[in-house]
């Protein structure tokens, strides 16, 4: 099959908008056709959006659905075949997981998924698997699913997993439109499945996936060409760019290093959320640590990777639908970003107490200037004394209690960023980390207090290596642009402390990062026991005696238990690595036993 046949169209689709996201559809489908292309293959579920799971039921959604493809049927452009991914109810009253093939005036017919059995996707509960005799109607036509179509003589097949693979044997291309949320290594693992696909099946394969958030889950748009066991071409990925075409032309990009990877995924998220909520920024509380710092240098690098991947006029557009009113960008694009957009998007403050040291202000301060943040400074030391000096005068005592003391300190801390916030139209964000979510290391209403947890889906020795690396290199956006943030190396010179208490620290508090991420990941990730864990960590941490790591395990355990209830209270989470435990990505019971059965078994 001639390369020139065939593209792939890559939206970032709206959930529940499907008026907005056929008119998504339409537009890349006329700019395809003039190009010359005749096949184009949009991805799963592109039309109603990724995240429909709790409306699929409902009749007049699936009815708003028909509705979306009818429209497309009659306003395509002539010339052209386009693969919608849609949900659609069949005469069964069942919903299902469809993609419809669609030409000017002409339904080709339809495929659905047939089977769940290698999924663990969230949105199963909600679905049912297609049966060959299943009849759908879309407008005055009738069909029964099917794999494969004829396009213009060319036998096209659809593939959502392995129980497909039979029906699509002689297909000349094979699309994979299957839905993919981002997650770290997860691109590399896509294009290796794609290209066994292809050799398997020998002939060529063509994957294509949404782009954008859509609310805790990122889509990085990773589309591929693999024939006979060679990736002939791939996208970039996780690009700011919602209404893109990708072809066989465009080649092999570039893959990216974790650091880069993991910044352009969260800055995504961010943009995204920026944009869907109608925001006029973010507001972070910059403690002058390394979560906070992170949070951020991402609003900087999202803000500086919209303006490349967009250009300088539709990246102007998209801030002034907001609200926010930006000169034409010029020059030099770094330089722009930190000049003109960061005090506009981004507010920070330092807010200290008694317990705040010179050095995390300092290092707030200069990390503030760096980026170009409109930056405050306030000490909330008379609000913790008058929240102690009310209990006192309400029970007669005065409050003693260390951890209430610390937290209160936490606590104070969020009003106040909060009407700035508010008062800006931002949004707050927390700077959570996974591994402290892991064991509830957060003051509710306090550190965790924020609409979006961007960094809440990253372990903290991630993060911590990540600071190093953006301290000593400028973090690259594309061949001819960088981010560069030597302030970063004031924050790194510090142990991590909430700075509640003199010489607090947050490894004396819990244990090393490097042991709990561990832990995290081993229990997460391979399922392990606290025991089998325990044994594993023995030999991998030689520096610590048995009894030092079993007593990192049982806190582990123990306090992973019991924040169950914090992590379903926090804000949503950005899906970034695998082992995250935000409460939509992983859950224990509220009132568990917190693994203390398991933990009397520790040897």
């Amino acid at each position: 099959m001639d390369q020139n046949f065939f593209a792939a169209g890559v939206i970032g689709s709206v959930t529940l908008d499907l008026a907005g996201n056929a008119q998504k559809v339409q537009e890349l489908s006329e700019r395809a056709m003039k190009q010359g292309y005749r096949f184009l293959a949009f991805p799963e579920l592109c039309l109603p959006g990724p995240d429909c799971a709790d409306v699929m039921d409902m009749t007049e959604f699936a009815a708003a659905n028909s509705r979306a493809l009818l429209y497309l049927k009659y306003n395509l452009p002539e010339g052209i075949t386009v693969g919608v991914g849609a949900v659609l109810q069949a005469v069964d009253g069942r919903v299902y997981d469809t993609y419809v093939l669609l030409k000017h005036g002409q339904t080709l017919g339809l495929a659905a998924v047939q089977s769940f059995s290698n999924s663990r996707d969230f949105r199963i509960r909600n679905m049912s698997s297609v049966a060959p005799d299943d009849v759908f109607i879309l407008g005055t036509d009738q069909f029964n699913p099917t794999n494969v179509f004829d396009v213009e003589g060319q036998q096209v097949g659809v593939y959502f997993n392995d129980s497909d693979q039979q029906a699509v044997a002689q297909s000349q291309l094979v699309v994979c439109p299957v839905v993919n949320r981002y997650e770290l290594g997860n691109p590399s693992s896509r294009l290796i499945e794609a290209t066994a696909l292809s050799a398997i099946l020998h002939t060529k394969v063509l994957t294509v996936s949404l782009c954008g958030c859509d609310g805790s889950s990122v889509y990085d748009g990773l589309c591929s060409v693999t024939e006979e066991g060679k990736l002939l071409a791939s996208s970039a990925i996780l690009s700011f760019d919602d209404l893109h075409l990708f072809t066989a032309k465009d080649g092999v990009a570039e893959p990216l290093n974790s650091t880069e990877e993991v910044l352009r995924a969260v800055g995504l998220g961010l943009f995204d959320w920026l944009n869907k909520t109608r925001s006029k920024g973010f507001a972070v509380s910059l403690s002058g640590g390394a979560d906070s710092a992170l949070t951020a240098v991402a609003v900087c690098y999202s803000q500086l990777a919209a303006l490349k991947d967009l250009g300088a006029q539709r990246y102007q557009a998209k801030l002034a639908e907001l609200g926010i009113d930006i000169p034409l960008p010029g020059g030099d694009p770094e330089s722009f970003i930190k000049k003109e957009v960061m005090p506009k998007v981004l507010t920070t403050v330092y807010q200290s107490t008694k317990v705040s040291g010179e050095s995390t202000r300092k290092a707030a301060a200069e990390l503030a200037a760096c980026l170009g943040s409109c930056h405050y400074e306030w000490s909330v030391q008379s609000v913790v004394d008058s929240y102690i000096e009310l209990a006192a005068k309400a029970t007669g005592s005065q409050p003693d209690n260390d951890l209430a003391l610390q937290n209160i300190q936490s606590r104070s801390r969020a009003p106040g960023v909060w009407l700035l916030a508010n008062q800006k139209n931002q949004l707050l964000l927390t700077c959570c980390n996974s591994s402290e979510e892991a064991v509830g290391y957060c003051t509710m209403d306090g550190d965790t207090a924020g609409s979006l947890a961007p960094l809440g889906g990253i372990s903290k020795s991630r993060i911590l290596k990540m600071n190093e690396q953006i301290a000593k290199n400028a973090v690259r956006i594309d061949q001819a642009t960088t981010l560069s943030v030597p302030a970063m190396s004031l924050v790194n010179a510090q142990a991590p402390s909430a700075e509640l208490k003199p010489g607090q620290t947050d490894e004396a508090d819990l244990m090393p990062y490097a042991v709990l991420d561990r832990i995290h990941y081993l229990h997460q990730l391979t399922k392990r026991s606290p025991q089998k864990v325990l044994n594993s960590l023995a030999l991998e941490f030689g520096e610590y005696s048995r009894e030092q790591l079993k007593e990192f395990v049982r806190t582990y355990f123990t306090r992973l238990g019991r924040s169950q209830w914090k992590r379903v209270r926090g804000a949503p989470v950005l899906h970034i690595e695998a082992q995250d435990l935000s409460s939509d990505n992983f859950k224990l019971p509220l009132l568990g036993d917190a693994f203390a059965s398991l933990l009397t078994e520790l040897s």
